[in-house]
């Protein structure tokens, strides 16, 4: 009875073992099949739509306007302020093959390669984005062209075709889709159309053998041109422009005109080889010692109200620009003065050319701070030449002779594109725009045999183009925008000067400014006149293109 008790216990064992085995495993796999599973992580789900590369989380366009933001900076225990490292002022910016690089919707500085003995380092901001190719708008072809009755057709090579309007003498070619390519007639040429009928270029012969030149460039506004009988040069930019004339032997005047007022300022003319330009001569200096503090950096960082949280522009160019949240240094403070300058006149540009804005620019890459770093460093060593200059007796010493004489902005790396100019790539791509506001760096010394110097966009907006763009612009255009910076930053310096104690640190006394007798001129007084007369008569000969074309009234 013993043996077959413990023969049932024993069995009983190994069956409850056996039935532990092979139940208890598939009591798991059970409870895993009908056990509700946690939601699965947004990455596993079923994927969304295609959706556009996502926009820098830091640099959102707020509504209505942003507030103001500053570069990664780290008080120092000295009360200091540290200031990323990258592009520095000590041996001017460096350059494309071992300085600023990067792809791209901004291009990034190369950091040195370890921290200098002794020196404090900051960490790097935070990567922006790929913005890939949404910093480029696609452009839309020009109209077809639908002849009239009567027009005589002829094939050109390629697929295009010639039209000749015999009853007004009308030549019109277009391409292969018979979209508009350029019109003629007598004493009138268009070409480069764009979507709307509008041809970017445009020479007129008018009365008395003068002719007027028409360009419009790919984003902002219409630029016209018109020498006049001695030596008489009218120039407008939409709206606004300006009269120039020659007043005594190598000088010029050029009486400006925005918006009903007017402005005088003087420029000596030189040559460097093939090239002529001008160099705007300063109307006033300050005192030597308030160049030197503005120059320099200051005790302690300072904040400042700039008042544009109910611009437009301001809010439109949101995340693209915003200022400082302290400034360490009056040439931080003058380049966001600068920045700001140009993006409102773009902005202003934009809107008069009736494009159509959305409320705003959410698809540039914002200015990196060591782009601004890089202008701020600009703004410092041209601060240091005022300071020169002013500490000299009588200004201003013009040399000797103005023959070959390099231009300064063959001493300048970093440049704030000041007006709309159309740019060819170097690598064969589509031309691209740049507008006021965008960053260039000028990357060679060397004219090109027609007069031009190689740069590379830094920075741009939505819609121009693309940061890390390799081209050339002409030498003199160069320094025109060199000549339109130093003006702008005289205007700032004066802001500065009013603004010491008012939201700033106090320095040294500006004093009264020291008039120049050389940057002196009497205005023009038919500028006014001169400018409307202009854009009017550009008016009527679009208009007239129009009708050629039958695309308009």
């Amino acid at each position: 009875m013993n043996s077959r008790y413990t023969t049932k216990k024993v069995l009983g064992t190994v069956g409850v073992f056996l039935l532990a085995v092979l139940v208890v495993p598939a009591a798991a796999g059970a409870d895993k099949t009908t056990k509700p599973a946690p939601a699965p992580p947004p990455a596993k789900a079923a994927p969304p739509p295609a959706r556009p590369a996502p926009q820098p989380a830091v640099r959102p366009a707020p509504t209505p306007a942003p507030q103001p933001r500053g570069n990664p900076v780290t008080p120092t225990g000295g009360g200091g302020v540290q200031r990323p490292t990258g592009i520095t002022g000590t041996g001017g910016p460096k350059q494309p093959t071992g300085g600023i690089t990067g792809t791209g919707g901004v291009k990034q500085p190369i950091r040195d390669p370890g921290p200098t003995p002794g020196k404090k380092t900051s960490a790097p901001p935070p990567p922006i984005p790929d913005r890939g190719k949404t910093s480029v708008t696609t452009r839309q072809p020009p109209p077809v062209y639908h002849p009239p009755v009567g027009v005589k057709q002829t094939a050109l090579p390629g697929g295009g075709s010639k039209y000749l309007n015999s009853r007004t003498n009308t030549r019109v070619t277009t391409d292969s889709g018979g979209h508009v390519s350029s019109l003629n007639k007598p004493g009138l040429d268009a070409s480069h159309f764009r979507a709307d009928g509008r041809p970017g270029t445009i020479v007129r012969t008018l009365p008395g053998g003068r002719t007027m030149k028409v360009n419009r460039p790919l984003v902002g506004e219409r630029r016209v041109e018109v020498v006049r009988p001695g030596g008489v040069r009218v120039v407008t930019v939409g709206r606004r422009g300006f009269v120039e004339r020659p007043f005594r032997p190598g000088y010029i005047s050029r009486t400006y005109v925005v918006g009903g007022r007017t402005e005088v300022r003087v420029y000596r003319r030189y040559t460097y080889g093939p090239v002529t330009y001008y160099n705007y001569v300063p109307r006033a200096y300050y005192q030597p010692a308030f160049y030197g503090w503005a120059a320099g950096p200051w005790a302690m960082p300072a904040s400042y109200a700039w008042g544009w949280g109910g611009a437009s522009w301001y809010g439109f160019y949101g995340g693209y620009f915003g200022p400082e949240a302290a400034y360490p240094s009056a040439s931080l403070w003058l380049t966001d003065y600068l920045l700001a300058e140009n993006l409102r006149q773009s902005y202003e540009d934009r809107q008069s050319a009736g494009e159509q804005l959305p409320p705003q620019d959410g698809q540039g890459a914002a200015l990196t701070p060591e782009v601004k770093q890089a202008i701020a460093d600009e703004v410092s060593r041209e601060l240091a030449d005022e300071r020169a200059a002013a500490a000299q007796p009588m200004g201003v010493t013009p040399p000797q002779t103005t023959a070959n004489a390099p231009p300064p902005a063959l001493k300048q790396h970093i440049f704030i594109v000041s007006t709309s100019l159309d740019l060819t790539p170097a690598d064969g791509g589509p031309a691209c725009a740049v507008t006021a506001g965008d960053i260039i760096e000028r990357t060679g010394r060397g004219m090109t045999q027609d007069g031009k110097i190689a740069i590379n966009v830094l920075n741009s907006k939505s819609g121009d183009c693309q940061a890390d763009t390799a081209s050339t612009i002409e030498l003199a255009t160069l320094q025109d925008m060199q000549n339109q910076y130093r003006e702008q930053l005289a205007a700032g310096t004066d802001k500065l000067a009013k603004s010491q104690g008012q939201g700033l640190p106090s320095g040294p006394p500006a004093g009264n400014p020291r008039q120049l007798a050389e940057g002196q001129a009497p205005p023009d007084a038919d500028a006014q006149t001169l400018v409307t007369q202009q854009n009017q008569d550009a008016d009527r000969t679009e208009s007239e293109i129009k009708q050629s074309l039958g695309t308009g009234q």
